[in-house]
């Protein structure tokens, strides 16, 4: 099957839905992120993440994580296919026209003290922007190492909730995603030689991930990866340590094992 001719291939229900979608631009962040494989967001019932795998024209591989099991391919996926054909005819044309960025244009010509106005007024009607926006800045507050990192991972899994404070299996998969992105800065600490700061990632994962899971479906597995990675991390730390910082996780060590919250780790 290949992007010319899948129209030929799919149920015709999904192929119409599917080019409806695209039609109305629910497909968003479309990204070629590796030779083969696209990346794309789909505005839906819910916000899907789509991957679809190619070579050249052909359609080697996909997969969408919304909840449709009727059939090999749901109407989130077509849309990206529809988006990827276009966004591959578009880069064989000398000139494409841009797509206008009325954000972009907005921050320029709005003053700081408006749209300072406007994020507090959004801030008190969604509650799950504000700990995102938390999280995404928290590097600017005035805090020990420890307390912000605390505050990222705590306002990263607030802003995955849903009303009642559980997470579903699609929203673990995003939250994972972060978390596993604060796990590669902590690797990269280390290597810089940095290991205090990449130790305070490491011990808010461990601490934090069991009471958080707690209230999330980690059926796909993801944030017990996360733990996973976050002990091998912690041994790396470990590996590299001064005397007397290994001393103090020994003991850290000693003192935080017995935590009930631990139990089946």
């Amino acid at each position: 099957m290949t992007l010319k001719d899948f129209e030929n291939q799919i149920d015709a229900t999904i192929l119409s839905r599917g080019h409806e979608y695209f039609h109305e631009e629910a497909v968003d962040n479309l990204e070629k992120v590796a030779p083969s494989l696209w990346l794309a967001h789909v505005h839906g019932t819910e916000t899907y993440m789509v991957e679809v795998k190619t070579h050249r024209t052909q359609i080697k591989d996909w997969s969408c994580d919304c909840p449709y099991d009727h059939g090999p391919v749901c109407k989130h996926v077509v849309a990206v296919w529809y988006a990827i054909r276009e966004q591959m005819a578009s880069t064989k044309k000398k000139t494409v026209p841009k797509k206008k960025d009325r954000v972009g244009e907005i921050l320029k010509k709005a003053s700081k003290e408006d749209i300072q106005a406007f994020m507090q007024q959004s801030f008190r009607k969604d509650n799950s922007l504000k700990n995102a926006f938390v999280a995404y800045f928290a590097h600017y507050l005035d805090e020990d190492l420890e307390t912000k990192y605390s505050a990222i991972v705590r306002n990263v899994y607030k802003s995955h909730q849903d009303r009642y404070g559980f997470i579903d299996y699609r929203d673990t998969k995003r939250l994972s995603k972060v978390l596993y992105d604060l796990e590669d800065k902590a690797s990269d600490l280390i290597v810089k030689g940095n290991l205090r700061e990449a130790l305070a990632i490491t011990r808010t994962l461990i601490e934090e991930l069991p009471l958080l899971m707690r209230n999330a479906d980690d059926s796909n597995g993801y944030l017990g990866g996360v733990m996973n990675d976050a002990f091998e991390i912690f041994h790396q730390i470990i590996d590299k340590a001064p005397p007397m910082m290994k001393d103090e996780l020994f003991q850290y060590c000693i003192e935080e094992y017995p935590g009930d919250k631990y139990r089946d780790f």
